[in-house]
């Protein structure tokens, strides 16, 4: 996993598409029904559903992946938390570790 690669250019597969709108689905779904006690999935708290997205998160900010508005903006705001942005900063160290790139298994 690249977690630090944007815009990365890669047509999806009919497969692939189908699981970017069933997780679009899901999320838009956990966001209207809890969204009014706060901006994660299931409200105001971070909880294991967010923990188990946050890669796919990534992947899809990686890919471009077209996303509904709210879906979209939960993606923005996991994105923006503090622990996943202290994820990617490790990730980016990782990457140019004493300036040199590292393998990527």
């Amino acid at each position: 996993m690249q977690a630090t690669s944007r815009g990365v250019n890669v047509p999806p597969t009919p497969q692939v598409s189908a699981d970017v709108e069933r997780i679009d689905a899901i999320w838009s779904d956990c966001r209207a029904r809890h969204g009014k006690r706060g901006p994660w999935l299931f409200g105001e708290r971070y909880t294991i559903a967010d923990a188990m997205y946050a890669p796919v998160v990534l992947r899809f900010v990686t890919y471009g992946a077209r996303l509904s508005a709210t879906a979209a903006h939960y993606r923005d705001f996991a994105l923006a938390d503090p622990y996943l942005q202290e994820w990617l900063r490790g990730a980016a160290h990782e990457i140019t570790f004493e300036g040199r790139p590292t393998a990527h298994l």
